[in-house]
């Protein structure tokens, strides 16, 4: 599973055209035996990777491989609460407070009860309301996949609900009908791809912004807006930002002439 995502983001950026879109809605990808099992795809064998276009309709890039899906996971089931929170901080850059210690956990699995029931019941806790009303509905999206990403039309004996809401560039609960609505969304979305350019500035500082440096940023984002979304151009604007070719003197620190 990991070694698909390394090798589908090495041939994005080498050979494909690096664009935000590619990375998020692609269905073409690199599959072994054990990945085509998982993903419902024949005339695999061997342990080696080997490039294959995917259903569309189920998987489109990053978001719907097997390594995202069951990294955030909980085993054998999906995890909306994972799934979404990571969303929320990593593409769209909104910063999640720790949970107060109180909150209880969901319910064990149940026969005859689906996991998006199980959660939708534990945001329903007052101590769970605050975050989980903007984080699970986002996981909710990918209820169409299992613990370990494979594709599932029922769950707990119930057709799968993938449907949900997304607080997104201002706007409070715009509706999505499952996941591939949603990623394209994200996709399209100012607030994501501002987010993307902030997220490949604190990979190259290996440090999160300063206030005083947003600006800064300002022609690393032009640059994804001329691109058409090629991060590529944007990881080489970054390349050019004071912060990346400069360093903020620390208080007191004496500089040489």
């Amino acid at each position: 599973m990991e070694a698909e995502t390394y090798t589908f983001v090495e041939n994005l950026f080498t050979s494909g055209n690096g664009r935000l879109d590619s990375l998020l809605l692609s269905p073409a990808t690199f599959v072994s035996a054990s990945l085509a099992d998982i993903y419902g795809v024949t005339g695999v064998t061997g342990a080696a990777l080997v490039p294959r276009t995917l259903n569309p309709e189920q998987r489109f890039g990053l978001l719907t491989q097997a390594s995202f899906l069951s990294t955030y996971s909980a085993g054998s089931q999906s995890h909306p609460v994972k799934r979404g929170a990571w969303i929320y901080r990593h593409l769209m850059c909104q910063d999640l407070p720790d949970p107060p210690p109180n909150v209880p956990q969901p319910d064990p699995p149940k026969d005859g009860v689906s996991n998006r029931v199980r959660f939708a019941s534990h945001a329903q806790n007052a101590c769970a309301k605050a975050c989980h009303g903007s984080i699970d509905p986002i996981g909710f999206a990918f209820e169409s996949y299992d613990g370990v990403g494979r594709w599932r039309t029922t769950d707990g004996g119930e057709p799968v609900d993938a449907s949900g809401t997304v607080d997104l560039d201002g706007v409070k609960a715009r509706p999505f009908s499952g996941a591939k609505d949603l990623v394209g969304m994200l996709v399209a979305s100012p607030t994501v791809q501002d987010c993307m350019v902030t997220q490949w500035s604190r990979f190259a500082l290996a440090r999160a912004e300063l206030p005083t440096e947003q600006s800064a940023l300002a022609p690393a984002r032009a640059a994804f807006t001329r691109s058409n979304g090629d991060l590529r151009e944007v990881i080489i604007a970054i390349t050019q930002t004071s912060p990346f070719l400069g360093r903020t003197p620390t208080p007191g620190e004496v500089l040489a002439p």
